[in-house]
């Protein structure tokens, strides 16, 4: 017999918890991720009180639960005893544990962990559901490691901050549905250029590979233009959409075309279209700067006119602002740039966890606030509103937890949950008596 939880509006207290974590936790029971990290990530560390998928779960409900850093855990989680106990453990590991956890970390074990991301996203994925084109964004994102001791790191590229040493962090990302699908960690020097094969092919494997019905749009920055690189996405099935790095070539190539060439594409904004080169597209655009100046940029694509033209084209790039919003919140949310170890390893495993817990998060938000005024919140609002909201438990064979209308997250999680009873897929019990 299945035990349920039930959300409800009466108080009875006997503790408190996070009724947002235990829901995504319960989600992610209901989709087997405890049962994958369980059978993929074998990391070679003594097991006591707790078992190596315990030790995952911690890390995932401390993302949850927006834990700046690993000593976060002690006090946020700490308070999260019904938490700990759905999961069969009286209490989640401490800092401590945590801290070994991803400090023993091999490069295998990424991978494993990687594969379970993988895994998981073939099967919840909604772009994967999806029909037609799906746009996937590839772009990099610095991060730095102040300290002598951060192994691997090194100079390279961080904007805003010359002369800095870290690492880069290459990711794919389906902004219109707000899932991460694959991500690599290289030293800070190491070019953008580096990871774009397997962040193809892997973007190529995860959504289209078996699934007749998408096409894929590959949408990237400056940072990846070269002759070669533009003849190898051309020859992708699909499209993509580039930005050149060259903008004294676009300047120059401005000043041949005629004036009534130029096609007014927003306030401040003209394009054209080039002659094809080397078999693909090239538009050419000029942007008018406040103080007068003018700037030029060149976009190379395969996309076809009917559908993308010069109008379409610029407003379509400029919305790669997604995955740019993406690295934005993995630093405001999930605090990506407190790097949780000096280890390569642990700090890649950590990263591993942030876009897997993401994926959970938001399969979570569409499977359990369809249709109410949660199904469009922001990650920002979900981790750091939602998940503060605290519920009453009772425990009479059932878990209960009453939802009060203490605040208007309070409310709109009550009105998107009742009347509601979860179906869960492992047997607990309640560990732990106050």
């Amino acid at each position: 017999m299945k035990h349920t939880i039930t959300y409800e509006a009466e108080e009875k207290q006997d503790e408190t918890v996070s009724a947002f974590l235990m829901l995504v936790l319960e989600f992610a029971s209901e989709i087997g991720l405890f049962g994958w990290l369980e059978r993929l990530v074998k990391v070679k560390m003594k097991q006591v009180r707790y078992g190596l998928v315990n030790k995952a779960q911690t890390v995932i409900a401390s993302l949850v639960m927006g834990c700046a850093n690993t000593k976060a855990i002690n006090e946020t989680l700490g308070d999260e005893i019904a938490a700990a106990n759905y999961l069969g453990m009286e209490r989640f590991p401490d800092q401590s544990q945590i801290n070994r956890y991803l400090t023993r970390f091999s490069t295998a074990n990424v991978d494993e962990l990687g594969e379970v991301h993988a895994q998981l996203f073939m099967r919840q994925s909604q772009a994967r559901r999806a029909a037609g084109l799906i746009v996937v964004d590839i772009d990099q994102c610095g991060l730095v490691a102040n300290g002598q001791t951060y192994e691997f790191k090194s100079k390279g590229y961080f904007p805003r901050k010359r002369g800095e040493e870290g690492y880069q962090l290459a990711a794919a990302f389906v902004g219109a549905y707000d899932e991460t699908v694959q991500l690599y960690l290289d030293p800070g020097n190491r070019s953008c250029h580096h990871r774009l094969p397997a962040l193809l092919r892997e973007t190529d494997r995860l959504l289209a590979a078996d699934n007749p019905g998408v096409t894929l749009i590959r949408r990237l920055d400056a940072g990846y233009d070269s002759r070669a690189n533009r003849q190898w996405l051309a020859n992708l099935p699909g499209y993509f959409l580039l930005k050149s790095a060259q903008p004294d070539l676009a300047r120059q190539l401005a000043q041949t075309i005629p004036l009534q060439d130029w096609w007014p594409v927003m306030e401040g904004v003209h394009g054209t279209e080039l002659p094809p080169k080397d078999g693909l597209r090239r538009l050419l655009y000029a942007l008018y700067q406040p103080d007068g100046h003018v700037e030029y940029s060149l976009l190379s694509t395969n996309l076809p006119v009917a559908d993308f033209g010069v109008i379409r084209c610029f407003g379509f790039y400029n919305e790669r602002q997604t995955i740019e919003a993406f690295f934005a919140t993995s630093r405001q949310v999930y605090n990506i740039q407190n790097l949780r170890s000096r280890q390569f390893n642990a700090i890649y495993a950590f990263l591993r966890f942030v876009f897997l817990t993401h994926n959970l998060i938001h399969w979570t938000q569409h499977a359990r606030f369809a249709q109410s005024d949660l199904e469009q919140v922001t990650t920002q609002q979900l981790v750091l509103k939602v998940a503060r909201v605290r519920a009453p438990v009772s425990w009479d064979g059932r878990w209960h937890l009453f939802v009060l209308e203490t605040s208007r997250w309070a409310t709109f999680l009550l009105d998107a949950l009742k009347p509601r009873a979860i179906q869960l897929e492992l047997p607990f019990a309640r560990l732990h008596k106050t």
